[in-house]
């Protein structure tokens, strides 16, 4: 362990590390990765805690911290296996942990594996970080033990965790939408509305947000803007008092109110609340979509259909399953083309999902462990929402029934030319023995139909006719021919 914290030390500071050693711990790495995604538990050495120096910026573009916010109630509720425990009353003080003095520095916290980074965020406010030996228990309150993990940040199964489960289901939603919405290291910055981007203001916005599920100030992740409560809870305090205690809902915003912060507060809840709706176009099964098929129009040999989202959905699609051939073109403001070159005339699905930034990354939360010091932390959600659109193409058969003058009808070449209007293309079909030709997969429309081509020159060329192809008929185009005169 000694050898792996020194050779994080040395990666950060830039020292040369053997590329042999540095190539082992990546092959490691991507074995474990490699496991099974239902496996959320994780080695624990896999991921390297990281703490490092964050500055926030402010609005007026000083170097600072979120606002110090003096004499603010800042009661907060404290779990055991069963629920809330107590609550810790305090009087007066700043709004915790991310959210320090105004004008100094800010710890954040990150985990590492030398191949990804991954932003991780407290989920349990009230617990210090540098509690020595566990959580604090407090006399006649249910004793919270936990689980030490070496150096580093080991992942635990939401299943199985039992603080996860103390949390309300509300609260546990509202932190797995948070984590998927929220800032997520290496993705690329959104610009709320009415704001700018700015990464840090995006995580402190995120850092808000969990808190304020996790204290049950927000017990739906589809409330609105500021739709905080104040908590009402009655039992023990940290001190063992009985009575009534209230946990402000607004202990946490008042740090980021009137910052670019907000614009990010904001932005995360609208597409939190957006989460179990898609694009109006589009359907939550596939079985639905195929019910609800979207046709083609030909144009220029290619099938194509735009269609435009009215739920107002902010994130863009982007695809998980695309069949062969299907392309999709983002045209913004929830304008999409779909694609293709060939015909599918008996439909195709494709799956989307939204595009959240950096995805890929499970739910998992972790415990920290840094010289005996304990907090629980979470990073990343894997969204697990899928949305379907199905189309299809219109195409119909053309028939040749070819009759003539001597005695054979074999060997007569026609043309269906169309769809007329739509950039027409050619499509051939020869007579066989019988005088018949086939020629499918027209796409639906006019046509002119042409003799091309004689087995021989003794037949007058009939005239060229005019049909329409129909969706899934057969259009029947007879043809005679007579010698020509002297024959």
């Amino acid at each position: 362990m000694k050898v792996k914290r020194k050779l994080a030390e040395q990666l950060t500071t830039g020292k040369r590390v053997s590329r042999s050693l540095v190539a082992l711990l990546i092959a490691l790495m991507m074995l474990i990765t490699a496991l099974p995604s239902g496996l959320l538990g994780m080695l624990a050495s896999a991921w390297e805690y990281t703490p490092g120096i964050q500055v926030w910026g402010t609005e007026e573009g000083q170097i600072g911290n979120y606002k110090y916010v003096p004499g603010i109630n800042r009661n907060r509720l404290m779990y055991g296996p069963g629920g809330v425990s107590y609550m810790r009353v305090t009087s007066n003080g700043y709004a915790g942990g991310i959210f320090g003095r105004y004008g100094a520095a800010s710890s954040r916290y990150n985990a590492e594996n030398f191949i990804d980074v991954k932003a991780i965020y407290c989920i349990e406010s009230g617990t210090s970080f540098a509690i020595t030996g566990g959580y604090n228990t407090v006399s006649g309150t249910e004793a919270m033990t936990y689980h030490k993990v070496p150096y580093g940040v080991e992942s635990v199964d939401v299943t199985s965790d039992w603080y996860w489960n103390a949390l309300p289901a509300a609260s546990r939603e509202g932190i797995l939408r948070t984590l998927l919405y929220g800032w997520k290291e290496g993705q690329s910055v959104p610009t709320p509305p009415g704001g700018y981007a700015n990464a840090d203001d995006m995580r402190a916005a995120t850092q808000c947000l969990l808190w304020e599920f996790q204290q049950q100030n927000r017990l739906d992740p589809g409330y609105g803007h500021g739709d905080r409560i104040t908590f009402s809870w009655s039992g023990r305090n940290q001190n063992g008092a009985s009575g009534t205690w209230e946990s402000w809902g607004d202990k946490y915003f008042v740090s980021i109110r009137g910052t670019n912060a907000e614009a990010y507060y904001n932005y995360i809840l609208d597409l939190a609340a957006q989460h179990n709706t898609g694009w109006s176009f589009s359907r939550s099964t596939a079985g639905d979509a195929q019910n609800n098929t979207y046709v083609m129009d030909y144009n220029n040999g290619t099938y194509s259909v735009t269609l435009q989202d009215t739920n107002g959905i902010l994130l863009n699609a982007k695809t998980v399953n695309m069949p062969s051939g299907i392309t999709m073109v983002n045209n913004g403001g929830g304008s999409y083309t779909f694609r293709t070159n060939q015909g599918i005339p008996n439909g195709a699905t494709i799956t989307l999902k939204k595009d959240v930034g950096k995805d890929g990354l499970t739910a998992t939360f972790v415990l920290t462990d840094t010289a005996d010091h304990y907090q629980r932390m979470a990073y990343g959600a894997k969204d697990d929402k899928l949305w379907y659109v199905s189309f299809k193409t219109e195409e119909g058969t053309g028939k040749i029934v070819k009759t003539a003058d001597g005695p054979t009808v074999a060997g007569f070449t026609f043309d269906f030319y169309g769809p007329l209007g739509k950039g027409p293309s050619h499509h051939y079909g020869t007579t066989g023995a019988d005088g018949i030709a086939i020629i499918e997969h027209l796409p639906i429309g006019m046509y002119e139909v042409t003799e091309t081509a004689a087995p021989n020159s003794d037949f007058k060329k009939p005239p060229t006719q005019t049909v329409e192809v129909r969706a899934n008929e057969t259009t029947t185009v007879s043809f005679y021919n007579e010698w020509k005169d002297g024959k």
